[in-house]
């Protein structure tokens, strides 16, 4: 019997859904055989199927789950806005906490910061926004390129990258190179990178690499670098 290539497909899906409903039932039958076993509510809704209530990990009240998997922490709605509220408490504090190290270092470095005001206000303003401001250095490195009127661009986006920081005006992506994300086992994949974003800003654009240590030593000095 021959078959036209509609009738084909049609068996294909109909054979790939008979396989996701036999995957389904599958997991339907572990998960009512780990809730037995454990000891957890369940209840069959009509229109719903099988409703589960396992116990939040964190304060035990009872969560209602469509699936069932022993091997998963469960966590009620209440106990989800708590623990993302800590973390932004956590997040936040962190970054006041490198803000504080950053002035330090950089007093100890040049002693008189009143030429670093501005700098320092507008870093101030900034710094909780997403993704900015990493790492302690990331900050004495802003705080420099302010103060010597660099126009820059933090944690900008170039396609699938993300550069530390963008020096428009000079033709530089300036990326602050930490021991433990820079070592010897990430060089290749950071020169395949550096590669791919001279293609796409432009051949006469240049990938400036300051060690964490030259920032930490005198961040005054890293402008050197900035040099053609």
């Amino acid at each position: 019997m021959a078959y036209s290539r509609y009738s084909i497909i049609k068996m294909g899906a109909k054979a790939e859904n008979e396989l996701r409903w036999a995957n389904c039932a599958q997991e339907v039958t572990m998960g009512l055989k780990e809730a037995i076993k454990n000891k957890i509510k369940f209840t069959d809704v009509p229109g719903r199927g099988i409703v589960y209530f396992p116990k939040c990990h964190l304060c035990g009240n009872e969560v209602q789950s469509k699936s069932y998997n022993e091997k998963r922490q469960y966590t009620c709605n209440r106990c989800k806005g708590i623990t993302k509220e800590l973390k932004n408490e956590e997040r936040v504090y962190k970054k006041e906490i490198r803000f504080a190290r950053a002035l330090d270092r950089l007093e100890d470095m040049v002693g008189n910061l009143t030429p670093y005001e501005r700098a320092i206000n507008l870093v101030k303003v900034n710094l909780h926004r997403p993704g900015w401001f990493a790492s302690t250095e990331e900050i004495i490195m802003a705080f420099e390129l302010i103060k010597n009127n660099i126009k820059v661009i933090h944690n900008q986006k170039i396609k699938r990258y993300r550069a530390d920081f963008v020096l428009p005006d000079l033709k530089i992506v300036l990326e602050v190179d930490g021991e433990k994300y820079h070592n010897s086992d990430t060089r290749k994949r950071e020169g395949i990178r550096d590669g791919e974003i001279i293609l796409i800003l432009g051949l006469d654009w240049r990938i400036v690499r300051v060690p964490t240590a030259y920032i930490n030593k005198d961040v005054r000095k890293t402008m050197l670098l900035l040099k053609r």
